[in-house]
């Protein structure tokens, strides 16, 4: 029971180092491939960043073995892009994310409610 109300805003943080090298997370959501938004949250890093090896992983519980009829393809594909990729995350039923397609980078976003869809988040860190 209880009453449903609408989630307005979605965050996940990257909390600040002790040497000052968290730059903020990389977000997008997508319904096909997950090495392909990996490698658009990569190609439009702002100036400066890097992966810091963190990713969160959002999926729809129907996604995985009804999408690729196989498991554990997204985490694969994700470690392939961000080797030793330390991954954390859950199934989700109603995904909020970033409009599909977008790669954000902080700030305050757009945000969408999606079905059938993984919302991806990459932490990021000042380059070495």
């Amino acid at each position: 029971g209880g009453n449903k109300e609408e989630l307005k805003h979605f965050f996940v943080a990257n909390a600040a180092a002790a040497d000052g090298s968290a730059s903020g997370i990389g977000t997008i959501s997508f319904t096909g491939d997950a090495a392909e938004a990996a490698g658009k949250i990569l190609s439009q890093l702002p100036e400066g960043c890097t992966p810091d090896g963190t990713v969160g992983l959002y999926p729809c519980f129907t996604r995985g073995v009804n999408t690729y009829d196989s498991f554990d393809v997204e985490p694969q594909a994700i470690e392939k892009i961000v080797p030793g990729a330390r991954l954390y995350g859950m199934f989700a039923h109603g995904e909020i994310g970033p409009p599909e397609g977008t790669a954000c980078f902080g700030g305050e976003i757009e945000s969408a409610k999606h079905s059938m869809t993984s919302i991806l988040a990459m932490h990021l860190k000042q380059s070495d």
